[in-house]
């Protein structure tokens, strides 16, 4: 109990520790312009993959001695929480703009060469 309780603790504070730093340059206008919405279909399967939860349902039953009530919120709780996380992190994800000089793979290539000088100055 008090482990776990500790490390969702730890988890919700490392998760928001990330928007902060996400938060200023995250810009309204790059969420709401354009996009691609013809993919959003084929990322539909991902989103609900990501929110099944159904498994565990007979585990809160009995850790809640199948008070109805109480189920039924901790189902709601456990939906929820876990879609506001979703929503909160594509946000800052798809919210902070590239820069039109730096192309994605540009990106990726020079965030994958800092990562490996990092790993070299450590070892």
């Amino acid at each position: 109990g008090v482990l776990t309780n500790s490390l969702v603790a730890a988890l919700l504070a490392s998760f928001a520790a990330l928007l902060a730093v996400a938060a200023p340059a995250v810009s309204a206008e790059q969420l709401l312009e354009g996009g691609h919405w013809e993919r959003a279909v084929g990322a539909l399967p991902i989103c609900v993959l990501a929110l099944v939860f159904h498994n565990v349902v007979p585990a809160v039953a009995r850790a809640l001695r199948g008070e109805v009530r109480a189920i039924q919120l901790a189902v709601l709780i456990g939906s929820v929480v876990p879609l506001l996380i979703f929503i909160l992190w594509d946000g800052a994800i798809l919210g902070v703009p590239v820069p039109a000089a730096a192309p994605a793979a540009d990106a990726l290539v020079a965030s994958a060469e800092g990562a490996a000088a990092a790993a070299q100055v450590v070892a």
